[in-house]
């Protein structure tokens, strides 16, 4: 017994769609998308051998459903319980205030090569030299403060 053209193409749409979904459940690397993308472009190339408005209307329907698929996919997914296991939640990280200004004068704890460690006063930061490697216990001078880490230069 033969399948019509027109069961087969329902038949490889639906799996398609399925091996898309299963690709977000399964950990497959994208093995199950390929395969499903794969089944659905050859539904549709059936569906062109059929008759070609047939062809035209399922690959318009393709890609009108991408995009919303994959926003579903995006905002949707990352709620369910399966998804909340599987995806990361979002980090908020603050800057810092470094408790040191542009201008200080401190001594490099650690070499600079081009990061390492300043002392300046009480207080320790993590510093980035200006310009070439500086040695632990040379004078270094602040001459930028970026989030998170002063950007220092050698004092002679």
């Amino acid at each position: 017994m033969a399948i019509s053209p027109g069961i087969l193409t329902l038949i490889l749409f639906a799996a398609g769609a399925l091996l898309l979904v299963g690709e977000l459940f399964l950990p497959t690397q994208g093995i199950l998308g390929l395969l499903g993308v794969i089944s659905i472009g050859t539904a549709v190339g059936i569906g062109f051998s059929m008759n070609q408005w047939l062809g035209l209307t399922l690959m318009l329907a393709t890609l009108a459903a991408t995009p919303v698929a994959i926003t579903v996919a995006l905002n949707v997914y990352p709620k369910t319980p399966i998804g909340r296991r599987m995806v990361l939640p979002t980090v908020n990280s603050v800057a810092q205030q470094l408790p040191v200004v542009s201008g200080a004068v401190g001594i490099a704890v650690t070499a600079l090569r081009p990061a390492g460690e300043c002392e300046f006063g009480p207080h320790r930061a993590e510093a980035s030299s200006e310009l070439g490697p500086i040695s632990p216990g040379q004078r270094v001078q602040i001459v930028r403060v970026e989030p998170n880490r002063a950007i220092v230069r050698a004092l002679v």
